[in-house]
């Protein structure tokens, strides 16, 4: 026998599978490209821009340079007769420069043709040069060309000065059309390598897509293959075929699962079906029974009758007890009522004085406010009054400066009496001048003793002004304390009325709740003493209908043998489903 594979995997890991790789494939197919182009982007810099631009500027500025040194020389063997000094030896510095300048820039590009082999040793021009040869050659016009003729003595061969300048002028034009060519090609090589690469990329990504392809193929028929044997074993179930087994036999998980459910349902769809056979002969025998136990249920109602008569009695007695108790619960509905009415006024009292005491904060609020603005003030009016007096110091300050200013203004005059009397006649003029001096210092000293007095009159009045207003500002800090703690002892005050309004409330909730338990005791005595009056009335009906039930009891007799032939014709319906197992399974399942 094959032995089963154990290798299981879902249907999503199945379709990932095909998916992913594809995904894959597509991402690396691109990123390939990607580095592919920066990789010929990067060549194509190297070529175009570092060897095709570097060395093609260098040689045409090489050949513009060696151009202006030619023509430097030309125009000072043209006009060197009538040039001075200094204009021969600036044509003379331009040659010089110029020639410098052609072999650097020459040196230059052949520095970077060098770099590549290809380009310095293979490639040659129409003639068949390669850039080593016009490079021997250029070097060679030139050194020929440089002692071809002499500027400054006039010596020379002025004409094949001209011809070897033409001669390294054109072994320059060829090393750059060469550049130009091997350029050209470099371009269609980078061409190619593109064209190549994404050739492979499209064969690499075809041959993945094969693959796939040839994978998706084999996953379809497998699932088909599974679809079909699912199909075939609902196609046995619908047929009432409960006896063959559903075996999976495949690597998806998915499929095994559905197959492992419909062989549990199989399973658990025969036994119910047994159990069904089982209980329908169940029936068919307990009907039997049925109709014995009805024949000693009709002896048990004569005993129930008596029964019933005595019930009877005790509920008249109920009825009378029932009516006591009404009296009793109306007489506590008044009192819950009275209360609740107590509890409403209270809660009413309470919400006025809450919003009293509300109202009376905000005032207490707009007043602790006020006080502040007053303390502000107080403040405001002590910091001027200390000002006030630091100016009238300032002025006793000055009034002092004065009165010396009178004493020495004094003693001035009196200096000059005294040189007046000395003077004599002559100075008589002059001493009435002191003597007006002196009258006027001591008006001024006079003045300026009555100007002390007042201002020690008036920084006594500012001291006691600056003291009233410390006390007023202490006093007004007090009255902020003051109103702070007022404050506070309302917040407190209102926290506990807040917390009274929610006990009254409580208390309303609570009788409200006992005035409802109340209104169901109520009821429940009307429902009580209905119920008991309905019960002496019940029994002489009870007694009617156990007469009734009796002739009751031989109805069911004819349902029990009714209910006997249902449980034989369920036995014969059920037949049609196979749910007895062969010998060897059945001996396996009791194992």
């Amino acid at each position: 026998m094959k032995k089963k594979s154990n290798f299981r995997v879902s249907l999503t890991a199945l379709l990932l599978t095909l998916t992913v790789p594809l995904i894959i494939a597509l991402i690396c197919s691109n990123i390939f490209s990607g580095l592919r182009q920066q990789s010929i982007m990067e060549d194509d810099e190297e070529v175009f821009y570092t060897m095709l631009y570097g060395i093609s500027t260098n040689l045409i500025n090489a050949d513009r340079d060696f151009y202006q040194a030619q023509l430097a020389g030309t125009q000072y063997n043209a006009y060197a007769e009538y040039l001075d000094a200094d204009a021969k030896n600036s044509f003379i510095s331009d040659v010089d420069t110029n020639t410098q300048q052609v072999l650097d820039n020459v040196e230059a590009a052949v520095t970077l043709a060098q770099n590549n082999s290809y380009l310095w040793s293979t490639m040659t021009s129409e003639d068949g040069k390669n850039m080593s040869t016009l490079y021997e050659e250029f070097q060679s016009y030139y050194q020929a060309w440089e002692t071809d003729y002499d500027f400054q003595t006039g010596n020379g061969d002025f004409m094949a000065w001209i011809s070897d300048f033409d001669s390294a002028r054109n072994s320059l034009s060829e090393m750059s059309d060469i550049v130009e060519s091997w350029a050209a090609l470099e371009k269609e090589h980078n061409e190619q390598i593109v064209h190549t690469a994404i050739i492979r990329s499209a064969i690499i990504f075809l041959v993945i897509s094969i693959i796939l392809l040839a994978l998706a193929i084999y996953l379809i028929m497998n699932i088909t293959k599974n679809m079909k044997g699912i199909k075939n074993a609902v196609v046995r179930i619908s047929g009432g075929d409960f006896v063959t087994k559903i075996k999976p036999n495949t690597f998806i998980a998915d499929f095994e699962s559905i197959g492992t459910s419909l062989e549990s349902m199989r399973h658990d769809l025969r036994n119910a079906l047994v159990k069904v056979i089982d209980h329908a002969h169940d029936v068919n025998e307990k009907a039997e029974l049925t109709k014995d136990n009805i024949s000693a249920s009709q002896h048990t109602t004569n005993d129930i009758s008596s029964a019933v008569y005595d019930i009877a009695e005790g509920a008249t007695a109920m009825a009378q007890d029932v009516s006591s108790t009404s009296t009793i619960t109306s007489s506590i509905g008044d009192a819950v009522d009275n209360v609740l009415a107590s509890a409403n006024k209270n809660l009413n009292n309470g919400q006025a004085v809450f919003e009293e005491s509300t109202k009376l904060k905000e005032k207490l609020e707009q007043i602790k406010i006020q006080d502040q603005n007053t303390d502000s003030i107080a403040g405001e009016v002590a910091n001027s009054v200390g000002e006030t007096a630091n100016v009238v110091s300032q002025i006793s300050e000055a009034a002092e400066g004065i009165i010396n200013i009178s004493s020495q203004t004094n003693l001035l005059a009196l200096n000059a009496s005294i040189e007046a009397a000395r003077a004599g006649e002559a100075g008589k003029g002059f001493a009435v001048v002191a003597d007006n001096i002196k009258n006027l210092a001591e008006e001024t000293n006079t003045l300026a003793g009555e100007i002390t007095g007042m201002l020690a009159t008036i920084t006594h009045y500012s001291d006691t002004n600056k003291r009233l207003a410390e006390e007023i500002k202490e006093a007004t800090a007090n009255e902020t304390i003051a109103l702070e703690d007022m404050s506070v002892s309302f917040e407190e005050m209102l926290k506990l009325l807040q917390e009274t309004e929610e006990g009254n409330k409580q208390i309303v909730e609570l009788v409200n709740n006992v005035n409802d338990g109340k209104n169901n005791i109520m009821n429940s005595v009307d429902s009580l003493s209905a119920i008991s009056q309905e019960n002496a009335a019940s029994t002489e009906e009870t007694s009617a209908s156990l007469a009734q039930l009796d002739s009751n009891m031989g109805a069911v007799v004819d349902q029990a043998n009714e209910l006997q032939q249902i449980a034989e014709a369920l036995t014969e319906n059920v037949r049609f489903f196979q749910v007895e197992l062969p010998q060897n399974e059945a001996a396996a399942t009791e194992a």
